[in-house]
């Protein structure tokens, strides 16, 4: 996939375009290939080492966006997508992220 990678804190010279493993969902999450993705302050402040120092590097930034929901784990497969809520992730500024899921019914 393709993301826009930080390896370092600093101004916009630290992001890049980085070809990154594809995603595979794990117990609880769902692949969501990304349609559009948002930038805001936390981004910024993330990139500018102010917030969140403790992420491990490289980072990929974004918490704001939309997609389609294209895999999801074995209990989700299993459920009505009615029943599934994908909550948040990290990592919108990529071609694909994984979110974190809530069963409503388990």
């Amino acid at each position: 996939m393709k993301a826009i990678v930080m390896n370092r804190a600093g101004g916009t010279e630290v992001l890049e375009l980085a070809d990154r493993p594809d995603p595979v969902p794990g117990p609880g999450q769902a692949l969501v290939e990304v349609a559009a993705a948002g930038v805001n302050f936390m981004d910024t402040g993330v990139r500018r080492g102010q917030f969140w120092p403790e992420i491990p590097l490289p980072r990929v930034l974004g918490v704001e966006g939309m997609g389609r929901v294209v895999a999801v784990d074995e209990i989700a497969a299993s459920k009505p997508l009615a029943d599934l809520d994908p909550v948040w992730g990290h990592g919108m500024l990529s071609s694909d992220m994984l979110v974190q899921m809530i069963y409503s019914a388990l």
